[in-house]
């Protein structure tokens, strides 16, 4: 009968961290993101200044329609505040009246509905003709 005999030297198994966000050596990072880079096939789309915009001017460009879209906001600010002062301020609110006001972009009017109840803000896009009606109850 043959006995063999076979030893085994078993070792440390030590697992290291190579990406630094993870703890691995710092001077790691350049390789991999150079790594990284030349086998990303992706390409972000190339935008102009000129198409970043808000929605309600896709269809117009320049100076005058963003001066337009900018007095629209500041119209719709200042009746929104008014009609929050009217509907939760003091009753000595001076209440609003029927007004219109063309800002170049939409249309606005303002109407005050019978029997002090509240108001009725209607805003007519002056581009597609759609039209928002918008009460605001008194409290």
């Amino acid at each position: 009968m043959l006995m063999l005999t076979l030893t085994a030297n078993a070792g440390e198994i030590v697992q290291g961290f190579v990406n630094p966000s993870f703890g691995g050596n710092p001077n790691n990072g350049p390789v991999l993101l150079n790594e990284a880079n030349a086998i990303n096939k992706f390409k972000a789309p190339v935008v102009s200044s000129s198409s970043i915009s808000s929605s309600s001017s896709s269809t117009t460009t320049g100076a005058p329609s963003q001066f337009a879209i900018t007095v629209d906001n500041l119209v719709q600010s200042a009746i929104a505040s008014r009609l929050v002062t009217q509907a939760l301020g003091p009753s000595s609110s001076t209440p609003l009246t029927t007004n219109s006001i063309d800002t170049g972009v939409n249309t606005i009017t303002i109407t005050s509905l019978p029997n002090n109840v509240g108001t009725q803000v209607t805003i007519v896009n002056d581009l597609t003709g759609a039209k928002s009606i918008i009460t605001v109850p008194m409290y």
